[in-house]
């Protein structure tokens, strides 16, 4: 993954001589200096009375929380649902003749297991009181999953739990512990969850984890899941019976074996415990506003204990021979994972060296072969690879596996082989899969975009072929012989994997037409029919089929596009006036419509509506019809607010377009859900930031106007002021340039870079040959409003070994008050080798000289050191 070098050094390297211009460089320097003094106090002083704000609704809120605690506990009945009964499992696997040739044949099905749908909900940043600058703490160490985790919280923190327990001692405990410096720990786990990758189930581990370790007794641990739990924004409860606590954790998921009770729609399970009644209270913390969702769409992230299996297969004669390498660590978080529906381990992504692996070894045995032929190349491999045995023979219980856990184990069955098959067929065909089961049996059914012959199951009037990953040798359409004839149950996947690679498509088509992205989130969203909304700039014209939009005078204009799974466009939009205005977020309401989001730095009609920016950028929110007629549009009205740095927001607005109000919030750099988000009753939030959204950041110096410099020179000052500040001497450089590009709006030619590194640094040359090469084919980079965009001299790519930077390529820079900053790639940069190529989507670089690449459409992650893993 040393890939990555390559940009970074041509971010360095690029970034290094500047156009002179004719005044004094020291003069206006010292004069940018003490307007920038000036603007950090203002806007400090204004920080401090949000906070102020937020410490006086906390407490208000903490206080009527802990009345209500007091007196409203009642006893709810508990309830457990088993697994479903699959029935008995072939001892042994059957196997189809040679040359067995399957019939086209329509298969019944008597029940479509539907996905559990997910209650919508608003993703806002955590509620953070002040806290004093130095506070007593006490820290803990221990691992999780291989990952080393150190803490430190605060040393009031509650130690352990009387044995008299009652409503009035938990709202007791909840009192002092609301007193206490909990964000200062509550910020180190979210940071931890989100490095890590962890769904909502790895986040409540970690929670438990760090619970036991600072608690005294077991109630003590989970009254402080409960209550980290609450203020992280879930709709978890304590309860208690007798001397005992427990947690209660809702779930979008079943989780069997479970006790649980139901309210309001949503199943509340009894994690710690085994009950048929607890006392527990009926309405959730006023905040929490986050269900517990099981899935695992992004692969964990701990720390690598690598093992790996050597698998081999024959197809047609040719025999195939390859190592698949896993993580003994995910496979140790798998164990203790709930057991859940089918289609959670169906969905399931896999550890990044598995995924890795696999590619390699099956993407060039089905490169370039028919879709008929390379799924059956798939199938032969999970039919033939894999020893099998039944669960109850293996563990004595039924487990599902996820697709990573069969090469850890001796043995799998059919489940297990059906998960790994529909896997495999997602992620190197991008081809939908739904599961398809029997009594005791298993299998998966395909949606060829080829007509194939051979048994299939018309599902929402779409042929879907049978594929048995456990009856050996049979060809794609064949049924397992005992099976045949009989009607079959569906279980419905969401195929994830899937529309992320068909949302990226569409995004290459677009960026080719000359439509850009102003995230890489959040943008694009698919229906449950298939059409795709996104939104995002231009410049100029930009043409979709008979659609020509036309920016105002050539600046920056915010498009919004819909076209349907066929890719017809349906309509294509265009809003801005003279300023710069950049689309954002998407979001589809319950009733179809679209709700939209941006940035504009200038008074515009969007639509009918007049937006009017006076001193500084602000976002829109819009309303759209399916038929892109304009319904409503509004600003936040980022000026009023005042800040423009250190802040979060989160706006609401009533279904009709009326708002509601602005929440604001400290920087919370952990804090990655920006974007637009609809709740159960039809309002629409959009949170953001001015250092993540486009367009909205403030410079608070500039060094491309009225001033005569060097660029060398202001590096290297640069350079040892963040020496000074502790950052890594490796990593300072680098920092110091995100700092002067952020700064600026002038073009860096990479020839220029070369220049200088004959200069400064003539064995670079020598060293590196070939990026030194590469970075004299960069004709520029340029940040425009908060994009930065690499132009390549023949306008093609350019490659840095295992990196590829496009022409036009984009990327956006966060920089956080910790010192931290992130590079968000929009677009034009892939890291890989041979036939094997990711998207990257982000950097998160870190002053410490550590680094997380987050790449691919499932965000698979990996830290590195610049030192150790980089500059080595």
């Amino acid at each position: 993954m040393k890939s990555i070098a390559g940009l970074i050094i041509m971010l360095l390297l690029a970034s290094v001589t500047f156009a002179q211009v004719d005044e004094d460089w020291e003069a206006y320097k010292e004069q940018q200096e003490k307007r920038e003094q000036q603007y950090f106090k203002q806007q400090d002083e204004l920080l401090a009375k949000y906070a102020e704000q937020m410490d006086k609704y906390i407490e208000k809120l903490d206080k009527e929380w802990q009345d209500y605690l007091e007196k409203k506990f009642k006893e709810f009945e508990l309830y457990k649902e088993s697994q479903p009964d699959i029935g008995p499992k072939p001892e042994e696997m059957p196997k189809a003749e040679d040359n067995a040739e399957a019939k086209e044949e329509s298969v019944e099905y008597k029940e479509v297991k539907q996905l559990q749908k997910k209650p919508a909900e608003v993703e806002k940043p955590i509620l953070q009181k002040t806290a004093p600058k130095d506070f007593a703490t006490s820290s803990q160490y221990f691992d999780f999953y291989g990952t080393d985790i150190s803490m430190d919280y605060d040393r009031s923190f509650l130690n352990d739990f009387p044995d008299n327990i009652s409503e009035q001692v938990i709202s007791q405990k909840y009192g002092e512990m609301s007193k206490t410096n909990y964000n200062h720990l509550l910020e180190q786990l979210t940071t931890t969850s989100n490095e890590m990758n962890l769904n909502d189930w790895g986040y409540y581990l970690l929670l438990k984890n760090a619970s036991e370790q600072i608690a005294g007794d077991d109630a003590g641990a989970v009254f402080l899941q409960w209550f980290l739990l609450i203020k992280s924004n879930y709709r978890a409860r304590i309860a208690y019976k007798g001397d005992n606590l427990y947690l209660l954790i809702p779930a979008a998921n079943n989780i069997y074996d479970v006790p649980f009770f139901t309210f309001n729609g949503i199943k509340y399970y009894l994690i710690n415990g085994d009950r048929a009644n607890v006392l527990t209270y009926d309405k959730d913390f006023p905040e929490a506003t986050k269900i517990f969702d099981l899935n695992i769409d992004r692969p964990l992230n701990t720390e690598l204990d690598e093992a790996a299996r050597k698998v081999s297969f024959t197809y047609i004669g040719d025999p195939f021979e390859f190592e698949v390498a896993y993580n003994k660590n995910v496979i140790d978080y798998y164990n203790d994972f709930p057991l859940s529906d089918a289609t959670v381990y169906f969905d399931a992504t896999v550890a990044g060296n598995t995924k890795q692996s696999l590619k390699e070894g099956l993407q060039p045995i089905i490169a370039d072969k028919s879709e008929k032929e390379a799924a059956s190349i798939l199938l032969r491999f999970v039919q033939t690879a894999f020893d099998y045995k039944t669960d109850q023979e293996q563990f004595g219980k039924e487990k599902f596996f996820f697709a990573d856990e069969l090469f850890n184990y001796p043995y799998s069955d059919c489940e297990d082989r059906s998960v790994l098959f529909a896997y495999l067929v997602k992620e190197l065909m991008q081809l939908d899969v739904v599961g398809v089961g029997y009594s005791g049996h298993m299998a998966t059914a395909v949606k060829f975009n080829e007509d194939i012959e051979g048994n299939f199951i018309n599902y929402k009037d779409e042929k879907y072929t049978i594929c048995d990953p456990t009856y050996i040798n049979a060809p794609i359409g064949m049924t397992m012989p005992q099976y045949a004839g009989t009607p079959a149950e569906i279980f419905q996947l969401r195929n994830k994997l899937n529309e992320a690679y068909a949302e990226r498509e569409i995004w290459g088509i677009v960026m080719d037409m000359g439509g850009y992205r102003g995230n890489n989130t959040g943008d694009i969203i698919t229906d449950e029919q298939g059409n795709i909304y996104l939104t995002g700039y231009f410049s100029g014209t930009l043409k979709f089929g008979r659609y020509e939009l036309n920016s105002e005078d050539g600046s920056r204009d915010m498009f919004v596009l819909k076209v349907d799974k066929d890719l017809n466009i349906h309509w294509a939009q265009s809003f801005g006036g003279e300023g710069t205005e950049t689309g954002y977020g998407i979001a589809q309401a319950p009733n179809g419509d679209v709700v939209v989001t941006g940035s504009f730095d200038e008074s515009f009609n969007f639509g009918y509506k007049y937006l009017k920016a006076k001193e500084m950028p602000d976002v829109l929110v819009a309303r759209i019809k399916p038929n892109g007629d304009l319904v409503w549009a509004q600003q936040v009205g980022l000026e009023e607010i005042g800040l423009q740095r250190g802040f979060m927001f989160t706006s609401e607005f009533e279904y009709d377009g009326d708002p509601v109000g602005n929440q604001i919030f400290k920087e919370a750099e952990q804090f990655q859900d920006f974007g637009l988000a609809i709740n159960e009753e039809g309002n629409i939030y959009v949170t953001g930031a001015p250092y993540e959204m486009a367009g909205l950041g403030v410079q608070t110096a500039s060094y491309d106007a009225g001033a005569s410099f060097s660029a060398p020179e202001v590096l290297i000052e640069e350079n040892s002021k963040l020496l000074e500040k502790d950052y890594n001497p490796a990593i300072a450089g680098l920092f110091a340039v995100i700092k002067l590009l952020n700064n600026s709006s002038i073009a860096l030619p990479g020839e220029e870079a070369q220049r200088t590194l004959d200069k400064y640094n003539p064995e670079f040359k020598k060293r590196s040959p070939h990026i030194y090469k590469s970075i004299g084919r960069i004709q520029f980079i340029k940040n425009s409003e908060g994009i930065v965009t690499i132009k390549t001299d023949n306008q093609g790519e350019v490659s840095f070994k295992t990196l590829k930077v496009n022409n036009n390529a984009r990327f956006k820079v966060s920089a956080y008050n910790s010192g931290n900053s992130q590079i968000d790639v929009l677009g034009g940069v892939s890291i890989g080798k041979s036939i094997i190529w990711y998207d990257l989507n982000a950097v998160k670089l870190y002053k410490t000289g550590d680094m997380i690449m987050d790449y691919d459409v499932d965000h698979t992650r990996i830290r590195m050191g610049i030192e150790k893993d980089i500059l080595r």
